[in-house]
């Protein structure tokens, strides 16, 4: 589409330029008036309302978002028009939170509407570097399943238990077993983790099995059970009896020397109470365990196996401990948002229930603080990443996460929320509050990345309809590899997606076109605007086409999404608390005005820029002459402007190669062509706040509030599938035969 010329009337006086429609938002529109009446950008307490004038009838018309100026600029052209006349209006605001007041209006789009927020009820180490990465065919792999696929490897430690590590990555059998009520009570469960005699764990490691002829406070006499090849007994014994302080046990007598009788690997010492006791943690981060994998866990660790009925027994065992302890977590939940609320002033904690007769049920609960609003308004640029993940946990459950990259490209968290299912009603309240909390004013200034995931997208077209939604090109490319899966395509598909012009965008379109139509068709019908970096508004300064920061947050909450509720929410908490200050403290050693990861990437740049011939126009414009594949390009570089044609400078808000190649022929620092929001200044205006600590549990006070219980668990629709029990009499079941299609021939005839 050619450039179209557009007028902007404001304030009584006319701004026009030349622009092309492709590159173009509403915002910038406001930011070129404002400079040019003004010279400054749009302060954060503004908001402003353009209206397209149509020439043949001089109606004017709103323009929302985006999409409206699109199609009024589509409208002009099809009438053979090349310039559109638009009016600019100035809109009053509500009153702005005094901190907001406080930070340089340059650098802020939104007002915070909110100062004090209670409690709704029954209403309603560094992170990982987000660059560039190539997928391979396995890590697409890993995310090409059903969002509503169910969790099965569950669990969570238990604190002051002394049983072994739980292991968390072991197969379940899916094996359909249910969490019965034990004949003993809790009390007595819980002394058996304490109060196992030693000598069962001696006779379990030698393979023996021992026979208590006498065993109670006073004395115990043991022999061993096993026999020998010629059938005879072990004539090994042990007495040991009480001494004076009733306390230590001394070995009286040991007779027999070593055992004579046959080493026992299916020991009947291995009781389900001693399996509870050793595999405690395996089990419960494991929490749809099968009985075969225990019974290798067992095989492993201690050379010994056991009944399935007692492992069956021991599984029992274990869950009705952690779930006790998962129960006892959400009932605190009422507690800790009080005490967060009255340790941190301004932060936002939400709970919201569900009553049924006299029981009140856990929905779901929204926690951010003020220093992450902001330093996310102060310091941050307005692209936020949006995603969810399942919690490995007794109860299920979702965690909704959002966040966004500071100066140094590192993650940057501004929420959390905490839901049954991922669903556009929880994903509706859990932007709404946020949209709240952030105060977001004005629409348009934010882009929204995601993976696309159940009811977002519904959710964020009614919560944030003016705002830019990309979406996740690694997860686009997953989709994608479904239907075509050739190695070729794998390559021109990333090519096109990183390509920062159109020229270069259609380019490997075309390839993809040329290799396969149909490959070609199913990106064009999945709109390439989301995903295709060549689209992306210049406003944002965010050149990223993954959702890589949501997903290195997830992976940093791996482990402690198998944690109860209580102690997932402080695990957020402590490291977010531990990282502004950790952050801030390390930033302020920084050499340079550039933080460590611009600073690299700009290196890198300047290194490639060694190639490039450069003609000079004038002072501040240029023409880079480029060998690509044999073929010759060039590029037009502004330095004034801060443009090249290959719009990667104004994308990224870092100079390109052609634009560094120009300022290192003139000797000029390249730091001063380097965004505002990527540098030293405003990576300390993001951490420049902190999070206040919290006393421990028994110091919270009591809110009064009703005692909140797990989430109800739904039943799905349709039969429960069941693993039928045979009967003794019955015999082995019968393996399922296979037929090889490959090597068996039919012949049939059809007569009429």
């Amino acid at each position: 589409m050619s450039q179209i010329s557009i007028s902007v009337r404001f304030l009584g006086k006319d701004v026009e330029d030349a622009y092309d429609p492709n590159y173009l938002s509403l915002v910038s529109l406001i930011n070129d008036a404002l400079n040019n009446v003004f010279g400054r950008h749009k302060h954060y307490d503004e908001s402003f309302k353009l209206t397209g004038i149509v020439p043949w009838s001089n109606k004017g018309i709103e323009l929302n978002n985006d999409k409206d100026f699109q199609n009024l600029v589509n409208l002009i052209q099809a009438k053979g028009l090349n310039s559109i006349n638009l009016e600019m209006d100035a809109l009053s605001l509500a009153s702005l939170s005094p901190i907001l007041a406080q930070t340089r209006p340059e650098d802020n789009h939104f007002a915070s509407n909110a100062v004090n927020v209670d409690i709704l009820y029954g209403e309603s180490d560094d992170a990982i570097s987000v660059e560039y990465i190539d997928w391979s065919d396995e890590d697409i792999g890993d995310i090409v399943k059903s969002d509503s696929e169910p969790e099965v490897d569950l669990g969570f430690d238990i604190n002051g238990f002394d049983g072994d590590e739980g292991m968390s990555d072991c197969e379940s059998d899916n094996e359909d077993v249910s969490i019965a009520s034990d004949e003993e009570d809790d009390a007595v469960i819980l002394k058996m983790t304490r109060d196992l005699r030693k000598k069962k764990d001696y006779a379990i490691q030698e393979s023996r099995v021992l026979k208590r002829k006498k065993n109670d406070k006073c004395r115990v006499t043991a022999l061993c059970a096993g026999k020998d090849k010629e059938g005879k007994k072990c004539p090994w014994r042990i007495h040991a009896s009480l001494l004076v302080n009733k306390v230590t046990f001394q070995i009286k007598t040991l007779k027999g020397g070593e055992h004579k009788c046959k080493e026992l690997f299916k020991n009947p010492e291995v009781t389900s109470r001693w399996i509870a006791q050793k595999l405690y943690g395996f089990i419960s981060f494991n929490p749809n365990i099968g009985c075969e994998s225990m019974s290798d866990e067992l095989r492993k660790r201690f050379s010994c196996s056991t009944t399935k009925k007692r492992l069956y027994m021991a599984k029992k065992r274990v869950l009705k401990i952690a779930d006790s302890d998962y129960t006892k977590s959400y009932a605190k939940l009422h507690d800790y948002a009080n005490v967060l609320l009255i340790k941190n002033k301004r932060a936002m904690v939400k709970i919201q229930y569900e009553t049924q007769g006299v029981e009140t049920y856990f929905k779901r609960i929204f926690i951010s603080f003020d220093a992450l609003q902001n330093g996310f308004i102060r310091g941050c640029r307005r692209f936020i990443g949006v995603d969810g993940c399942h919690l490995k946990t007794l109860f299920g459950g979702i965690l909704l996460t959002t966040v966004t990259l500071n100066a140094n490209n590192g993650i940057f968290p501004l929420a959390v929320c905490i839901c049954e299912v991922e669903c556009k009603d929880n994903w509706k309240w859990f932007l709404e509050l946020l949209k709240e909390h952030l105060g977001i004013v004005n629409e348009m200034a934010l882009t929204i990345m995601s993976d696309r995931q159940k009811g977002l997208i519904q959710a964020i077209d009614e919560v944030l309809p003016g705002c830019t939604t990309r979406h996740c090109a690694r997860h686009i490319y997953a989709n994608f590899r479904k239907e075509h899966s050739a190695e070729e395509l794998r390559g021109m598909f990333w090519k096109a997606v990183r390509a920062t012009n159109k020229v270069d965008f259609e380019k490997e379109m075309k390839k993809i076109k040329e290799f396969k139509k149909e490959a070609y068709e199913w990106l064009m019908d999945n709109e390439p605007e989301n995903w295709a970096c060549h689209t992306f508004d210049p406003f944002f300064k965010i050149d990223h086409v993954t959702n890589n920061m949501s997903e290195s947050w997830n992976s940093l909450l791996n482990e402690y999404r198998k944690k109860p509720i209580l102690q997932l929410l402080e695990f957020i908490r402590l490291k977010i608390m531990k990282r502004l200050i950790r952050r801030r403290e390390k930033a302020a050693l920084w050499y340079s005005d550039l933080p460590p990861r611009v600073h690299r990437k700009l290196t890198k740049i300047s290194k490639g820029s060694r190639k490039l011939i450069v003609v000079k126009a004038s002072k501040a414009q240029y023409e880079v002459l480029e060998f690509i594949d044999d073929e010759e390009r060039h590029y037009v570089v502004d330095l004034k402007k801060f443009e090249c044609d290959c719009r990667a400078w104004q994308i990224s808000g870092m100079p390109c190669k052609h634009a560094m190649a120009c300022i290192s022929r003139n000797s000029l620092e390249p730091i001063d062509f380097v965004d505002e929001s990527l540098k030293k200044y405003a990576y300390l205006r993001t951490y420049s706040e902190t999070i206040c600590p919290i006393p421990d549990q028994c110091n919270w006070p009591s809110v009064g509030k009703p005692v909140l219980l797990p989430p109800v668990k739904h039943v799905k629709i349709g039969r429960p599938k069941h693993n039928r029990k045979r009967e003794r009499n019955e015999g082995p079941a019968r393996k399922k035969r296979s037929i090889n299609v490959g090597t068996w021939v039919a012949n049939i005839t059809f007569s009429f």
